[in-house]
């Protein structure tokens, strides 16, 4: 976090060897706070995410919570359409992992998905001046 927020170009900095810094943390196994840092904070700024490319993840073996995390992740980035109970794994994927922006984006490619998702929604009006 520090260094993302020091050097936030850093995020599309890439090496010979194994590309950018998102591929780099998920082929040496990172921990998944690390790689879902990196990750929400490629997404979220329209001038890194171009540079997330899942390429890098064919023919690796990478461990099991990073291969999940692709396959859901090609859900976001790619332009097929998927099912509608593959949309919906992939929210509860996203909302499991805490990886609040993903499900956002989620939520926006798919929006048919609110209304197979039990969402507790709460208004507060304050009657206070009528």
């Amino acid at each position: 976090s520090l260094l993302l927020s020091s050097w936030p170009d850093a995020l599309k900095e890439e090496n010979n060897w194994f590309g950018t810094p998102f591929a780099t943390a998920c082929i040496h196994e990172a921990p998944l706070e690390v790689i879902y840092l990196l990750l929400e904070t490629m997404l979220k700024s329209k001038e890194y995410r171009h540079c997330l490319d899942l390429k890098f993840a064919k023919g690796r073996e990478l461990t099991d919570d990073v291969t999940n995390l692709i396959s859901h992740l090609s859900t976001i980035l790619n332009n097929d359409e998927v099912s509608l109970t593959t949309a919906n794994d992939t929210v509860d994927y996203f909302i499991n992992g805490k990886m609040w922006y993903c499900v956002f984006l989620v939520i926006n490619k798919y929006p048919a998905i609110t209304k197979t998702m039990e969402l507790h929604v709460s208004a507060r009006f304050s009657l206070h001046g009528w």
